[in-house]
């Protein structure tokens, strides 16, 4: 500790050198060497008190030019004792990112609160703004508008993705699919063609399904173009477009390769659509292909279908030329107990096969069934009647499975 900071030894200091001086008063002959004493001993104590201040000095400087810094706006305040273990933290409300994120947040908010009305505004805004917005932008839209926006501007959101030059992901395309429950209407239909072949875009494994499903009737030569584009490009089919491929090839006649797709769904535990088996049921029929139309209609029922009258009219008419007549009645009879009013020509056509055998009272059996059933009676199977896979779900909808779909598809 210096004596500046000492009151007594710097007292014992000044003590020592009165006594010396008034010794060197008493004794001249020792005046010169005191005189020097003295003087060395002064010039320490305010040698000593002046380091002191100076080191003073520069702590107050120091602290001042701290202090200035911090008082500083966009400074980074240096870290000391108090603070040097506490990370600097943003506010969490401030957004961060690409500059369209802070919107994207706003439509996340008013979409989460259902206002959906509001979220289209913000998006609407962004757009007309003419502000630069990035994919997780369109994707908050796609997530946050709502299903009815995303019906009525589904195509307006593809085009400003265009616009931004920007790759339309599998999520936004499959949110859009799934605002039309994958029934799309012919506009949507002309959309993705169109998204199809822009360059730098590519179709979702579930946007090549619902056009594979949307040209199967009437033009099934495009479904099966996109069918082997899928093939080509490995692009796992689900049951829905495998059925679309299915039925595409027994309507313009290759029915050997349709058996193929069956064969392999039935393997694969993939049932089906109805419609989809009731149309190769229908071709093997015609074909004469009477026992590959047995195993098609075992293949429905197994699925859990409860066929309609013309399915049952096909796989009679080819139980009966199989010479399985018994069988023919069996499925005759069921059809009858399960509601099902027949067709006349299946009522003819099993009267007649009746009374060619000999079975007189099964054949008149048969026609009073076509004579009792009520004319208002329903053509088909009753909607109440238990059944896995009916032939509304060719075109089988993706929301009830929207997280194993976006999840199987990366953007």
């Amino acid at each position: 500790m210096g004596v500046e900071h000492n009151p007594l030894l710097l007292g014992l200091v000044v003590l020592l050198v009165a006594l010396l001086i008034r010794e060197a008063a008493l004794q001249e002959a020792v005046c010169n060497e005191l005189f020097i004493l003295c003087i060395l001993a002064l010039g320490y104590v305010v040698g000593v008190r002046d380091g002191g201040g100076a080191k003073k000095n520069r702590n107050s400087k120091a602290g001042s030019k701290q202090k200035l810094a911090n008082s500083q706006p966009g400074k980074v305040r240096a870290p000391d004792d108090a603070v040097s273990s506490r990370p600097e933290t943003k506010d969490q409300d401030a957004p961060s990112g690409h500059p369209s994120h802070r919107f994207a947040a706003q439509m996340e908010a008013l979409g989460t609160a259902n206002d959906f009305e509001g979220a289209w505004k913000v998006y609407r805004n962004t757009i007309e703004g003419g502000a630069e917005c990035d994919s997780k932008f369109f994707k908050s839209a796609a997530d946050f508008l709502g299903d009815e926006r995303l019906r009525q501007s589904g195509v307006a959101i593809l085009e400003h993705m265009y616009a931004q030059r920007l790759s339309v992901t599998a999520t936004v395309q499959n949110k859009i699919i799934c605002a039309w429950r994958s029934h799309l209407p012919p506009h949507l239909v002309t959309a993705f063609e169109a998204l199809k072949v822009k360059e730098g875009q590519k179709l979702s494994r579930t946007a090549y399904r619902c056009l594979m499903v949307a040209h199967e009737h009437e033009r099934p030569d495009r479904t099966l173009e996109l069918y082997d584009e899928c093939l080509g490009k490995e692009i796992q089919l689900d049951r829905v477009g495998l059925s679309a491929a299915m039925s595409a090839l027994a309507q313009i006649g290759k029915v050997d390769k349709a058996l193929e797709i069956s064969e392999h769904m039935a393997t694969a535990g993939l049932p089906a659509s109805a419609k989809g088996h009731g149309i190769l049921l229908k071709a093997c029929t015609r074909g004469k292909r009477t026992k590959d139309a047995i195993t098609i209609f075992g293949r429905m029922q197994a699925d859990g279908v409860l066929p309609n009258r013309h399915a049952y009219h096909d796989v009679i008419q080819c139980h009966v030329k199989e010479r399985r007549l018994g069988k023919a009645f069996k499925l005759y009879q069921e059809m009858i107990d399960g509601g099902i009013v027949p067709l006349d020509s299946t009522c003819s056509f099993m009267s007649t096969a009746c009374l060619k055998r000999g079975w007189k009272e099964k054949a008149e059996l048969v026609t009073a069934a076509m004579k009792d059933a009520p004319k208002d009676a329903p053509k088909d199977a009753p909607k109440s009647a238990p059944t896995k896979v009916t032939g509304s779900e060719e075109a089988e909808t993706v929301c009830g499975g929207m997280a194993t779909t976006l999840s199987e598809e990366s953007d």
